[in-house]
């Protein structure tokens, strides 16, 4: 992918940098554990992609349910202070992996 493609699909340098800061500060507090923090990031990052480039480029929406999913693992698997052990918040909702063909997630793309 050449630079002409690049800003096609992700959008200006500038305009990207600018949403993608404001996102990153609307989401993100000290209490947040690294692994959580980084998620909410690159998920800001992806959003801020979105916003200045092709909003239909689809890595990008594979990307953000990536990093969604690697966030849940996370927590699934720590205790309130971000500590291997005990989930610090329990779900009702089934804990499979994102799959984009299920209805869950509108069938097939």
């Amino acid at each position: 992918m050449d630079i002409i493609d690049r800003q096609i699909t992700h959008g200006s340098w500038s305009k990207f940098c600018d949403r993608s800061q404001e996102l990153k500060r609307l989401v993100t507090r000290t209490q947040q554990t690294d692994q959580v923090k980084e998620g909410l990031e690159m998920i800001c990052h992806k959003l801020a992609r979105i916003a200045t480039g092709d909003p239909e480029f689809i890595d990008h929406y594979d990307d953000i349910a990536g990093y969604a999913t690697r966030v849940a693992e996370h927590l699934r698997k720590c205790d309130q202070n971000g500590h291997p052990g005990k989930p610090s918040k329990q779900t009702t909702v089934a804990t499979k992996s994102y799959n984009p063909d299920s209805e869950k997630y509108g069938g097939k793309f």
